[in-house]
């Protein structure tokens, strides 16, 4: 493009005002300088001239950035990086609205916490009123908006700083759903050859191996609480994820590593958990990777998940017997809910002793109200079966999103997180060998049952050696700006071939005597630490309570014989 017509008249103007004093005493690079220009005493016709240099300018840039995009051979410069094409959400004030963003036009959507189509049908008002910005939530992506087209199935996602939990809001604008008795969401990591990420590990796993990363999890979403099925349109549906924290994700760019969100909807027509038969579904059932893949045959091993204590309440049938609707053993179930009930109302200084006994949870910090909101998961035996005649996604899913942390090039596309630190409160090194202790002592006891004389008793003891595990945990620093994080307790536990989790120290006796019952200590599959942390604010927020049980990479066995 030929711009000598404009050189010309741009030099007319420089040269006019080579001459003139002020601006040979000040430098227009100046920022003030731009800002006062009544400093300079101009003339009418000076500052004409001024004015139309200023024009011309901005005609000449708008003239080579057209005919930049136009040229499409021309090779990109790596010193000009080129126009991002994400998209940065709207943000909005989801704490105090009365109805969510919509376009001029379109049915007002409430919001998720009250109103028509709310999650209260699926949790208890502890879980559907948490969701304040003081107790740690953050907004991380939105497709709500005020302007535009209409909206078809939009959604936004909270965060939890304190307690690493990412909560997606879906609103389910379709009017037609076909026929189905459950729903079922999924969340996957998906990375380039080579990428590996540690993000879903707390998912699925009520004791996470630190060398097996979860590339995906699933799960099933429970009926309503008062019986209805779960799908239909215009409703609101809630689910969360404790992520883990990842270390490495601030090293991954946003084209290596993405998370994607789905929801399935099919039939199931029966459920069995702990050997007991179920008609229904009432608590979130998961597992990770190819878990739900085949529910047409026994699955084996997966999480039963419960937020909330009004939605325990609500599933409990006989609260003296432990009698519930999830179908877990009623022994169980009754201490599960005692034992959330004395954690959650008890103080801030009995709360851990209480929260201890849960292998994985989180009592998150509540402010509008002295009590916390829990979120427990228990592994159990399940079996599913089901005919598939319905089975579909839900419109608009899966919904790929760039994860808060990692590197957004400047090309990208899509969304860009408004939260963009790294997810997770903490995660486990791996190196941790734990080191076990067996004495044995002997004793000669009589008879007394045959009297056919006395007999030797072996007696074991196995403890493991103590040793402070806080080395091993790796804390966000995202979180650390924010939060103290401490370690309450940590303890150790022997992980049978069984599946049974026994807090050391074992004790196991041996008799002599084939009559005599022996009691020896049992096998071990591995052994895990468990621990207690504390993650308390700095603005003096509520604290949260999280226990997380972590698989040791190794252990030793060493027995000493006393006697």
């Amino acid at each position: 493009m030929n711009f000598d017509g404009l050189n010309a008249e741009i030099e007319g103007i420089v040269r006019y005002f080579a001459p003139i004093e002020n601006f040979k005493q000040q430098s227009l690079h100046k920022e003030h300088d731009f800002c006062n220009l009544t400093n300079y005493n101009l003339t009418l016709k000076e500052m004409k001239l001024l004015l139309r240099l200023f024009s011309i300018a901005l005609a000449t840039l708008l003239l080579i950035a057209c005919s930049k995009e136009t040229n499409s051979s021309t090779p990109a410069n790596d010193n000009y990086p080129l126009r991002t094409r994400a998209v940065i959400p709207d943000d909005f004030d989801w704490e105090n609205a009365d109805w969510m963003p919509t376009p001029s036009g379109q049915a007002q959507i409430p919001m998720p916490w009250g109103g028509q189509g709310s999650i209260s049908g699926f949790y208890g008002l502890d879980v559907v009123n948490d969701y304040h910005k003081q107790d740690g939530w953050r907004m991380v992506y939105s497709t709500f908006r005020d302007y535009g087209e209409e909206l078809i199935d939009p959604y936004f996602v909270l965060y939890n700083v304190y307690r690493g939990t990412l909560r997606f809001y879906f609103f389910l604008s379709n009017p037609y759903i076909g026929e189905s008795t459950y729903l079922q969401d999924a969340l996957y990591l998906n990375h380039t050859t080579g990428i590996s990420s540690n993000i879903l590990n707390y998912l699925g796993s009520e004791i996470v191996d630190v060398s097996n990363n979860t590339a995906q999890f699933n799960q099933i979403q429970p009926k309503m609480l008062n019986g209805a099925a779960p799908l239909a349109g215009r409703r609101w549906y809630m689910m969360e994820y404790e992520m883990a924290y990842d270390p490495n994700i601030i090293n991954c760019s946003s084209d290596q590593a993405t998370l994607s969100w789905g929801l399935n909807y099919y039939n199931i027509d029966k459920i069995t958990l702990d050997g007991t038969a179920k008609g229904e579904i009432y608590g979130t059932i998961g597992g990770s990777d190819n878990f739900l893949n085949d529910v047409k045959s026994t699955i084996g091993k997966g999480m039963l998940s419960v937020v909330g204590l009004g939605t325990l309440e609500k599933l409990t049938i006989n609260e003296k017997t432990g009698e519930n609707k999830i179908g877990l053993n009623n022994n169980a179930f009754k201490s599960i809910v005692s034992g959330v009930k004395s954690a959650i109302s008890s103080s801030s200084a009995g709360l851990p002793g209480m929260a201890i006994g849960f292998l994985n949870s989180v009592f998150g910090g509540n402010s509008e109200s002295s009590s916390q909101i829990v979120s427990l998961k228990s592994k159990t035996s399940i079996s599913l079966s089901g005919n598939f005649s319905s089975l579909g996604s839900v419109s608009s899913t899966p919904i790929e999103f760039k994860i808060p942390g990692t590197v957004i090039r400047p090309n990208s596309s899509g969304y860009i997180p408004l939260y963009n630190e790294p997810l997770g409160v903490l995660y486990w090194k791996d190196g941790v060998t734990v080191q076990i202790n067996e004495t044995v002592s002997v004793t000669i006891e009589p008879d007394e049952i045959m009297g056919t004389g006395n007999y030797r008793v072996l007696h074991h003891t196995a403890s493991d050696r103590y040793q402070d595990y806080s080395q091993y945990v790796i804390v966000n620093p995202a979180v650390s700006k924010v939060a103290d994080v401490s370690i309450l307790a940590q303890s150790v536990y022997a992980v049978t071939t069984t599946a049974a989790l026994l807090e050391f120290p074992l004790i196991g006796t041996m008799y002599d005597s084939p009559w005599e019952s022996d009691a020896p200590i049992p096998d071990l599959a591995g052994v895990a630490i468990h621990l207690l942390l504390e993650v308390k604010p700095k603005d003096g927020s509520p604290s949260t309570y999280i226990t997380k049980t972590f698989y040791a990479d190794t252990y030793t066995w060493t027995t000493n014989y006393l006697n």
